[in-house]
């Protein structure tokens, strides 16, 4: 007979707060209350929703081990503006991962985010209506601009800074916005596909590096607005190149791939060794362990090797450069080295 288990319920709703430290930044806190621990607790909140988080358990023991963003208080919740849960607050979003140091103030991403509904017009100043104005713009878009209109006060000028690195970085976004809407996905392929395409410049396809740079002077966003004439040559001219690219990019993975192919013969001898090593270093009568570090290089960076694609399914594929060579070849032989010289040191040791 099945047994019918009852599926485990959602955690409550959390109550987000923002707060500010001490650098101005706006970071939110997620503030859960529960009965008991709930090792869901250990799953980080979304970005889009909070950096840390803060349980409060009424009954049950608490755990000893927490990640670094999540506080937990055996009470009730006090009042949010209680000083040792402020300063609580502050030490989880020290440790949080999506810690951000200072930078732009929220007024600078507004400013840059009402200034790119301006062109062609000459950009004007932003108003007391310009966050109305922007939110409006924003409402019903795919994330992240669309979020700026789900979020509330506190939250638009903190996603501001979540969102974009910098002002200038969302006012791109909202001017490729700006040209989706009037119907140039042609032109913002083309955008994207020059952003992703990285090339070596110290190669042989230093030219290709040459070009791409300056088409994506001729292709920023502004330009669109600017000069249309030279933006659509520029257009055509950057879908010329992706071609280029992109046939200099396969026969680029196909040497990669032919490389990854006879490197094990090169490091046969440490590949060899490995599980001796290994079991050496297990045995306490055989001395300290040594090489343990160079063991888990080596297995890193033959992994990362075997991983590479001859045909990859997309242009260009995570880690390869055009170009480049990965670094996990180099790392590959470093760590091999050092797995045999871990070896000669339990030979001189006398254990084998």
């Amino acid at each position: 007979m099945t047994e019918l288990r009852p599926r485990p319920c959602a955690l409550p709703p959390p109550v987000v707060r923002f707060m500010r430290d001490s650098f101005d930044t706006l970071f939110a806190v997620e503030v859960v209350h529960l009965e008991r621990w709930d090792d869901r607790l250990r799953v980080p909140p979304s970005v889009e929703v909070a950096d840390v988080r803060i349980a409060f358990l009424e009954h049950g023991e608490l755990p000893r081990l927490l990640p670094p963003w999540l506080g937990i208080c055996a009470a009730p919740p006090p009042p949010t503006d209680e000083p040792w849960l402020v300063a609580l607050a502050e030490r989880l979003w020290l440790r949080s991962p999506s810690h951000r140091l200072p930078g732009a103030p929220p007024q600078e991403y507004l400013r840059a985010a009402f200034q790119a509904l301006c062109p062609p017009h000459p950009p004007c100043d932003a108003g007391p209506r310009a966050r109305e104005t922007v939110v409006a713009y924003a409402a019903g878009r795919a994330a992240p601009i669309g979020r700026l209109a789900e979020v509330g006060r506190d939250g638009f000028d903190r996603w501001l800074q979540v969102g974009w690195p910098t002002p200038e970085a969302l006012a791109e976004d909202v001017l490729v916005e700006r040209m989706r809407d009037a119907g140039l996905d042609r032109a913002v392929e083309a955008i994207r596909r020059l952003a992703r395409a990285e090339v070596e410049p110290a190669s042989e396809f230093d030219a290709l590096a040459r070009e791409r740079q300056a088409l994506l002077v001729r292709l920023a966003p502004l330009q669109c607005f600017a000069d249309r004439t030279d933006f659509d040559t520029a257009v055509r001219e950057a879908e010329v190149w992706w071609d280029r690219y992109a046939s200099a990019y396969a026969a680029h993975c196909r040497r990669l791939a032919a490389m990854a192919h006879v490197l094990p013969s090169e490091l046969l001898a440490a590949i060899t060794v490995a599980d001796l090593l290994r079991s050496l270093n297990g045995n306490p009568r055989r001395g300290s362990p040594v090489g343990d570090a160079a063991l888990a290089r080596l297995e890193a960076a033959v992994e990362t090797i075997r991983a590479i694609p001859t045909e990859p399914h997309e242009v260009p594929a995570p880690g390869i450069v055009l170009g480049r060579v990965p670094p996990a070849f180099a790392e590959a032989r470093l760590a091999a080295a050092a797995v045999l010289a871990a070896v000669d040191v339990h030979k001189r040791r006398g254990m084998f």
